[in-house]
């Protein structure tokens, strides 16, 4: 047999396995990096608070904006909602903070990204 025929052979070979299940190729997935930002909130003796950490000091600023359905003393539902620049290195930065609340009806939903620049080049925080 020439040798083409059998390289061509034994790659067939290995698709063929490959196929059945026989030999597994590595999975390649996307690699997933932890949020630089952390929040909760909490409904106790009828006040509501919002508090928020930046977690990672190499990341930058972040502009952050939330959502949260609350409970009043009186029934009614209140949304609290608003934005944020969360500043880098900060922990447990109060957000939002009121009362006349029994319980939340949702979890708070807090999305951030990186806070964006106005001008090429500048920096993240004052000098």
């Amino acid at each position: 047999m020439p040798k083409t025929m059998v390289n061509r052979l034994i790659l067939g070979l290995f698709l063929a396995m490959v196929a059945a299940g026989f030999v597994s190729l590595p999975a390649v997935s996307p690699a997933v990096a932890a949020p630089p930002v952390s929040c909760g909130g909490a409904v106790m003796m009828n006040a509501a608070e919002l508090l928020c950490s930046h977690l990672d000091p190499h990341a930058p600023p972040q502009l952050c904006s939330y959502s949260w359905a609350l409970l009043k003393t009186d029934s009614s539902t209140k949304v609290a909602q608003g934005s944020f620049l969360l500043p880098r290195g900060v922990a447990n930065m109060q957000i939002y903070a009121a009362n006349g609340f029994l319980n939340a009806l949702t979890p708070p939903i807090i999305m951030c990204q990186q806070r964006p620049t106005s001008e090429a080049g500048a920096k993240d925080e004052p000098e």
